[in-house]
């Protein structure tokens, strides 16, 4: 079975139940005795040029200067027209939070259990044209970890007797993990394919917990940008 990503998570929305997948290996010259018919807009390859080097590291240009219009998510709570769409997660009332930010403000907290996932729904249309998922995120004295990235600043939780931190993120939004700044998901050919999606579409930001184990949280001034 042949499909994008896309098209796998809309059939694996936990409300459809499980879907059970089936592996075996075959030798490298195997063909099946049904070909699957091509699909009549297969998603192109994207690629890195050659020769290009994956780097790890943080995308400090797409940091916000001033000439970039920020869409806030949540800040001092939901924004306008954002709802929370999470699963899997034993969110604290908002006013239980009303001092767990950043500086004391109001934050989001809770737990995401295994297979969960914080969830920010929106509109069709948000991401248009942006490039970078920003929020902070309550990390003790340490930064949480997240993979190929590192934090770009932080600030105490409470001023001006405080020993824990939150720290911020930026997560650059690529085609390629890693890859230049021109590969950003705004170009339309990156979602060619089954159904002709394009980043219109797209009108969720989840935070997932993928791990072994219920992981505690708190999280303040999430934006596009």
């Amino acid at each position: 079975m042949d499909m994008s990503i896309w098209a796998f998570e809309k059939l694996a929305e936990r409300r459809w139940g499980v879907i059970p997948l089936r592996y075996r290996p075959v030798p490298c010259d195997y063909k099946p005795d049904r070909v699957a018919r091509p699909i009549s807009k297969p998603t192109p390859a994207v690629s890195p040029p050659n020769g290009y080097v994956q780097p790890v590291r943080d995308w400090p240009e797409m940091r916000p200067d001033g000439s970039n219009t920020q869409l806030s998510l949540f800040e001092n709570g939901y924004a306008d027209g954002i709802k929370d769409a999470s699963w899997k997660t034993d969110l604290q009332p908002l006013i239980n939070s009303s001092k767990s930010g950043v500086l004391g403000s109001q934050g989001l907290c809770g737990k995401v259990y295994m297979g969960g996932a914080l969830a920010f729904r929106g509109w069709k249309g948000m991401f248009q044209n942006r490039k970078a998922i920003e929020f902070w995120f309550y990390g003790g004295c340490a930064p949480s970890r997240i993979i190929l990235n590192k934090p770009i600043y932080y600030e105490p939780t409470w001023i001006p007797f405080a020993n824990t931190y939150f720290w911020a993120w930026q997560v650059y939004l690529p085609v390629i993990n890693g890859g230049p700044i021109d590969s950003v998901i705004n170009k339309p050919w990156d979602f060619q394919g089954c159904g002709g999606n394009s980043v219109w579409d797209l009108d969720t930001v989840e935070f997932r917990n993928d791990g072994w184990s219920d992981q505690w949280f708190c999280i303040d001034q999430v934006r596009l940008v």
